[in-house]
């Protein structure tokens, strides 16, 4: 047993340097390799799983904005006609798909906050005798969270590009 996890490779190497080759000496992450395999390519599939629901979502919030301008077309004339610029028009459906974003991003994050805090709370037991730890730890990263935060308001916004655009270019 070592006090830090992370002293556990410098010890084994230190403790075959002094056995040779007399014995085989092994670590816990040696040990575990196929459960650190299987999780690492579980947050690969996750990252792909949740990178096409945003691009889904991207496609929602286009497809929202455009029967939207397709069903406001008179009123966006109205307001071109009134004297509102095609900039205004642009704004306008810009902060309409920002406001989607926003909202699916603080719904999508309350979500997983509460599942990431229930799921920490409660163990997710693995056999002792297989893996060598009682249970799979869940980290819930301030980063993650941000990042991912970060990028689904990105891609709401470069959804609304379009939709915006295509509205701002109508005459009336």
């Amino acid at each position: 047993k070592v006090e830090s996890l992370d002293d556990a490779r410098r010890i084994r190497d230190t403790i075959q340097a002094q056995l040779g080759k007399r014995a085989h000496v092994t670590d816990w992450q040696e040990r575990n390799s196929n459960l650190f395999s299987a999780l690492k390519l579980e947050k690969i599939a996750m990252f792909i799983v949740l990178s096409i629901n945003m691009l889904l979502a991207a496609f929602s919030i286009t497809s929202t904005l455009v029967m939207t301008i397709i069903e406001r077309k008179r009123e966006v004339a109205i307001l071109m006609a009134m004297g509102s610029t095609q900039g205004a028009i642009l704004r306008i459906f810009m902060a309409q798909g920002a406001f989607i974003g926003a909202v699916g991003s603080a719904f999508g994050t309350t979500i997983g906050l509460s599942a990431g805090f229930i799921l920490s709370k409660l163990p997710l037991p693995l056999d002792p005798k297989v893996y060598y730890i009682a249970a799979i730890p869940v980290d819930v990263r301030v980063f993650d969270v941000v990042a991912i935060i970060v990028v689904a308001m990105l891609v709401s916004l470069v959804s609304t590009l379009y939709p915006a655009t295509y509205a701002s270019r109508l005459r009336p």
